[in-house]
């Protein structure tokens, strides 16, 4: 058996930059964001790191508002 080397793997579920119109599927809203994050998570992830987006525009957002309905 090989040995192993404890790892932390983290995931970044959605950036601040543009939408790739190659992904449709981009995850906007908070609550789809955390839909991925769950996700992440039953794949292995052990932290995540988020951004949040505004769900008209789909650009990167600093609203608290969004934050905090991600968080719950």
């Amino acid at each position: 058996m090989l040995p192993t080397t404890p790892a932390i793997l983290t995931c970044a579920v959605s950036g601040e930059g543009p939408i790739h119109p190659d992904f449709p599927d981009f995850p906007i809203t908070p609550e789809r964001i955390a839909g991925e994050v769950v996700a992440a998570a039953k794949a292995g992830a052990s932290m995540v790191h988020c951004h949040v987006r505004d769900p008209e525009t789909g650009k990167g957002s600093h609203d608290p508002a969004l934050y905090k309905e991600l968080s719950d």
